[in-house]
């Protein structure tokens, strides 16, 4: 399993997981990049004492247009998949908060 913590910078901000990750990379060769992967958990930031919302959903995602929504803490956990792939570039998050966490782990494929 691999980990990673990816900060979503502006509140009210839709952010895709794969880009995220990607960013990340350009920034440090320690960071692993991947679009497809077996099983996926991510947290929502566990230090967050604001109250803040997090949701996740497709690229139409909005404070109202939402697939799931979360609060600090909280588990977002796909698979493991036996038939096929996860794929992160399907993934988008935003939150009510500027600045907060999003712990991701994934068992690669």
């Amino acid at each position: 399993m691999v980990q990673i913590d990816l900060t979503l910078t502006l509140a009210n901000t839709n952010y895709n997981l794969f880009t995220l990750i990607a960013a990340a990379k350009a920034t440090s060769d320690s960071v692993w990049v991947f679009d497809e992967c077996k099983q996926l958990e991510v947290q929502m930031d566990p230090a967050d004492v604001a109250g803040s919302t997090y949701r996740r959903g497709t690229s139409a995602l909005s404070d109202t247009v939402f697939g799931a929504q979360f609060v600090a803490g909280d588990f977002d956990t796909w698979g493991p998949l036996d038939t096929g792939g996860i794929f992160l570039s399907d993934f988008n998050y935003r939150c009510s908060s500027a600045g907060k966490i999003l712990r991701v782990s994934a068992v690669l494929r």
